[in-house]
């Protein structure tokens, strides 16, 4: 599959072919929804609490909710990786993922960042940026931005690509995607 390379002022530089497996494989909405509630089961926290006899000097609530329950549901990593594929699939698909030469700033400053942004979107919305994992400034630079999340190839989740309405990746981080 070839899609077009952009650079920072959104101009077509060139094409890249992408991973096959990673970003044309079969949209399985049953699966990303699986991993979806397991990943924010993994993160609930219980927060109703309420002690027994043995833990105050009067009475005590009989079967109240306890802080020891576990949500935690577990999902082998094929099918998180999977589902990961299929979320970038469709993404890909729905013109909504775009490819980046490379995301270099000279100093960690937001300005930069969101003129990338301004440039490649007129209306702004939750936007997903993937970069390379040594490519400190833009981390730094893009964190400021509202709506705006940061990963590199290594951390991305299904929760992040699909809370996001456009996905930026650096052409080094679909390189480390074949990987």
């Amino acid at each position: 599959m070839t899609t077009e390379v952009y650079n920072q002022e959104n101009k077509v530089v060139g094409k890249i072919d992408l991973p096959e497996n990673v970003f044309n494989a079969k949209w399985r909405p049953t699966l990303v929804q699986q991993v979806l509630v397991a990943q924010l089961a993994n993160v609930r926290k219980p927060l109703a609490h309420v002690k027994t006899r043995g833990e105050v000097r009067g009475g005590g609530v009989t079967h109240g909710p306890r802080k020891d329950r576990d949500f935690s549901k577990k999902i082998n990593k094929k099918m998180k990786r999977l589902a990961l594929y299929s979320t970038l699939s469709k993404k890909t698909h729905d013109k909504e993922l775009f490819v980046i030469d490379n995301l270099k700033l000279e100093k960690p400053k937001t300005s930069g960042a969101a003129k990338i942004f301004g440039n490649f979107f007129k209306k702004p919305g939750a936007t997903l940026l993937i970069a390379e994992k040594g490519n400190r400034n833009i981390f730094l630079a893009a964190r400021n931005i509202p709506k705006t999340t940061i990963a590199n190839p290594e951390s991305l989740n299904v929760y992040d690509c699909l809370a996001a309405k456009n996905i930026l990746v650096e052409k080094g981080a679909v390189e480390a995607f074949a990987k």
